[in-house]
């Protein structure tokens, strides 16, 4: 069992469906691969637990919001820098980001998810390099060892790279009576879908922000 997490016996691949848009019938939309029979989803899913803690706890300029309830102080925090050119921000957009997780190149997710860890490591002062996870609560602790052996997975920070690679590189998909693979974008339905665009995302943001000056950010 890789670290200690058994993959389902009797697994299967992810079997892909499609939902159509009412807007545009026409398209031919974008596949969902369920990975609810996938061997390694116990796996994924506490990896993926390990990526959002990352997210969380690693301070990079970037416009992530862990919840939408963040969403009220960050304005209120745009107003009171806006004060000083007497302009208040009333209005708030939303948007999205068109074929998000289909589109994502293989080799920008490995390099955005090296820069997080490696800035997640860095602010840690040496005791990040591992990460804890509860194998049925999903509560994330990094350092030492944590708890029972049983109930925790302890995981380095460099595995969970190499699994990111893994699955990239395995993204396998069942469509009627063929198997594809998908070589572009990440798979709609993985667990580790959501957090690695996230990561994407907070890498092109701090790559714009760092380059303005500070009292633009």
């Amino acid at each position: 069992a890789p670290l200690g997490v058994p993959w389902r016996r009797g697994g299967d691949l992810p079997v892909a469906y499609n939902f159509l848009k009412d807007k545009d019938l026409s398209k031919d939309g974008r596949p969902i691969g369920s990975y609810y029979n996938h061997p390694a989803k116990r796996l994924m899913s506490l990896v993926a637990s390990a990526l959002n803690f990352v997210i969380k706890h690693t301070k990079v300029d970037s416009l992530q919001m862990n919840t939408c309830g963040e969403l009220t102080e960050r304005v209120r925090q745009m107003n009171e820098m806006l004060l000083d050119s007497d302009t208040v921000c009333r209005n708030v957009y939303t948007g999205d980001v068109k074929n998000a997780y289909t589109a994502l190149d293989h080799d920008v997710v490995r390099e955005a998810v090296s820069w997080l860890l490696a800035e997640f490591q860095m602010q840690g002062r040496g005791g990040r390099s591992h990460l804890n996870i509860h194998k049925k609560e999903r509560t994330v602790h990094p350092g030492k060892c944590w708890g029972d052996n049983k109930e925790w997975l302890r995981i380095s920070l460099e595995d969970i790279q190499r699994l990111i690679d893994f699955d990239l590189r395995h993204a396998y998909l069942r469509l009627g009576d063929k198997v594809l693979r998908q070589v572009i974008g990440v798979i709609m339905g993985s667990s580790l879908s959501p957090p690695l665009f996230n990561i994407v995302c907070m890498y092109y943001e701090n790559k714009a922000l760092t380059k303005l000056p500070k009292r633009h950010r």
